[in-house]
């Protein structure tokens, strides 16, 4: 599956009336239903489940001491039975020659022998569909007051109802059951009815809602007339109710076993009001400046507040010429998720400098490349530690504080002539407390260094390697808690270039340019054991990602040609930067090629990816649009990326939809 199935559909209807000649009230209603599905790999047996809420997680491939309680390799008992009871080892089910039969799934039943059983249910796919239906209605006054007063008043609310089905899962308790019962055939999966099947892997529909009511008021005058023109005030009050009710999907509230394997524990629950009152000045001091100065005070229900003031300059020396800058502080306070949340898990494909010689000398390998020099490079290490993953389970933490951001602005505006321009911006963001998931790179270097683990973290290691069996095994999950980081840095500039001529007196042409490069973004995580990690140009920030990375430059150029009212025809070339495989968060230096498996085609970095799109519309009449597109025109695909885990050996942020080839899309318009 290269993308998932998607189908929209909503209507919207809006009513205005004129309450005088100068004032009017609105109404309007929208309604969106999105449908999402995919279909995934068919369920393996033998496996850790993901973190759970009360329990450690169940698993059927090894009884680590981490592990929830009867945790075994999933074994066939020798005999089943009616009342058999599920039991891991096969051991403790309860059946015996008295009251049971021997088990037809073992095939060393009759010699008295139990017998291992692993692998995927290969029968069925998982199946997963999203459907979330969005409700907004809003209704408001605005107008003129007097020839300087004038205000806007409305109420919002938002309602959405989602809903989740996912088949295919296995649930453990029901497999562990069907073992022990011998009620599922697993020599010859084919002959099991719908009923055996559905046992195993039980549909789940799960419901979540989410609410927003706003009301918002505001008011602006004309205070005096300055120099540059007239010296405008707005103030405005609000008030914010928003709530969420998302329960967990896969909860252990009766047992460990009483979920499935593989599906996340998460869920929240949460609501709060949030009061704010805010003004905002502009000052055209004289013709070639102007002033802005503003400011937010929002407090929480929750308890936070918080003041964020916001000013800005513009200085226009000359009529071609405008310099201009900003300066604000932000203030964000922890979400339902960060702060109450049950625990999530993504996984991580494990990669060279995760580990250490040490511990690679067990498997008779080492970190390096395989050389005649040394023929027991890194490729040569088992599969067991090459295609390996770990889950990283995030937990929620409600210690959490409020980030708290400074950031400025700095940039020019030139046009030398009448419909050219070219403008940069530099901007500098600082954010202090950022929330986030600690780096695993102190967990990762002290398990695999033979270390104490970090305060903070828990590793949980995953079962032995067979071919390994006295060897430490590798890590299955690292958990930690949501942290206030110390710090986190970006700067960057953005370029954007406009011209537009006409051609005759029925053709005009367009041409729009933008282009973003980001200097540097790091984090400094000294404050959680971590220390200063930088991201830009890698596959960092690797964790918040999901291995998507942070190219240093992207951008497009649009160019039209407008042939009257009736045709137009534009061109877009897209750009996305390149980036080196390599994640500090993931124990890399920084551009040191730390993630490459040693097999990526590329190297050790991702090249740029470039695609041509083409894009007409022909207006038939007053009433009706036709539009013809064509994308990715060239079908250049991108380029391979064996690291990310987005999607399968490409990066899904950089290659999105040019993954597909070239492909057109027709549309058409009505207006009533």
């Amino acid at each position: 599956m290269i993308q998932p199935e998607i189908e929209r559909y909503g209507i919207s209807a809006r009513v205005t009336a004129a309450v005088t000649d100068s004032i009017e009230a609105y109404a309007e209603f929208n309604y969106l239903q999105s449908k999402v599905s995919y279909s995934g790999l068919p369920e393996a047996i033998s496996r850790n489940a993901n973190a759970g809420i009360l329990f450690p997680g169940f698993s059927t491939s090894n009884n680590s001491a981490t592990r929830a309680a009867g945790s075994f390799a999933l074994t066939l008992p020798v005999y089943v039975c009616a009342n058999g009871v599920g039991d891991a080892s096969g051991l403790n089910t309860g059946c015996n020659a008295t009251n049971g039969t021997l088990n037809p799934n073992n095939p060393f039943a009759s010699q008295g022998q139990l017998a291992r059983i692993q692998g995927r249910l290969f029968d069925q796919a998982t199946f997963n569909e999203t459907r979330n239906r969005a409700y907004r209605g809003a209704v408001g006054i605005k107008g003129d007051l007097t020839d300087s007063i004038n205000f806007d008043f409305g109420a919002t609310a938002m309602h959405s109802d989602l809903q989740r089905t996912q088949e295919g899962y296995v649930y453990i308790a029901n497999l562990l059951s069907a073992i022990a019962k011998g009620t599922y055939n697993f020599a010859d999966p084919s002959k099991n009815t719908q009923a055996q099947n559905d046992f195993i892997r039980p549909t789940q529909v799960l419901n979540a809602t989410s609410d927003q009511v706003q009301f918002q008021g505001t008011l602006g005058t004309s205070l005096m007339e300055l120099p540059g023109g007239p010296l405008q005030l707005a103030v405005g009050a609000g008030a914010r109710y928003e709530a969420v009710d998302a329960p967990s999907g896969n909860p252990d509230y009766f047992g460990p076993t009483q979920r499935y394997f593989t599906l996340n524990a998460f869920g929240t629950k949460g609501s709060r009001w949030v009061y704010s009152g805010f003004a905002e000045l502009n000052a055209p001091i004289i013709d070639q400046v102007e002033v802005n100065v503003s400011g937010r005070y929002d407090k929480y229900s929750s308890g936070q507040n918080a003041f964020s003031p916001k000013a800005g300059i513009k200085f226009k020396p000359i009529d071609q010429l405008l310099i201009r800058g900003t300066y604000s502080r932000g203030f964000r306070i922890p979400s339902f998720g960060e702060a109450n949340a049950l625990p999530t898990t993504g996984f991580v494909t494990n990669s060279v400098s995760n580990f250490t010689d040490a511990f690679l000398s067990q498997y008779g390998c080492n970190t390096g490349a395989t050389t005649a020099a040394n023929p027991n490079g890194y490729s040569t290490c088992p599969t067991y530690i090459r295609s390996g993953s770990y889950g990283q389970t995030t937990l929620a933490s409600p210690n959490l504080q409020p980030e708290k951001s400074r950031s400025f602005t700095a940039g020019v505006f030139f046009e030398p002539i009448r419909n050219l321009s070219f403008s940069v911006d530099y901007y500098n963001i600082k954010k202090t407390g950022v929330i986030t998931t600690p780096s695993n790179s102190p967990a990762l270097a002290a398990y695999y260094g033979g270390q104490a683990i970090p305060d903070g973290y828990t590793v949980i290691p995953d079962a032995v390697s067979p071919d390994f069996p006295n060897a430490k095994p590798r890590i299955a999950f690292i958990q930690a808690q949501q942290i206030n980081a110390n710090t986190q840095k970006v700067s960057g500039l953005d370029f954007a270039i406009d011209g537009k001529v006409n051609l005759t007196d029925n053709i005009r042409f367009t041409s729009h340019l933008e282009a973003s490069y980001i200097i540097k973004l790091e984090s400094d995580l000294t404050n959680s054991g971590g220390g200063i990690e930088r991201y830009d140009g890698t596959l960092g920030n690797f964790n918040l990602t999901a291995g998507s990375g942070t190219p240093k430059w992207h951008g497009y150029w649009l160019n039209g040609l407008q042939f009257g009212d009736a045709l137009e025809v534009n061109t877009t070339v897209n750009y996305f930067g390149g980036y080196n495989l390599s994640a500090m968060d993931q124990g890399d230096e920084y551009k040191d090629c730390g993630q490459n498996p040693g097999y990526s085609p590329t190297g050790c970095d991702v090249p740029r990816y470039i695609t041509f799109d083409l894009q007409t519309r022909f207006k038939v009449n007053d009433r009706f649009t036709l539009s013809l597109t064509a994308l990715n025109l060239f079908d250049n695909m991108p380029p391979v990326d064996v690291v990310t885990y987005g999607a399968h050996l490409y990066n899904p942020i950089q290659g999105g939809t040019g993954i597909l080839g070239r492909y057109f899309k027709v549309g058409f318009q009505a207006d009533f």
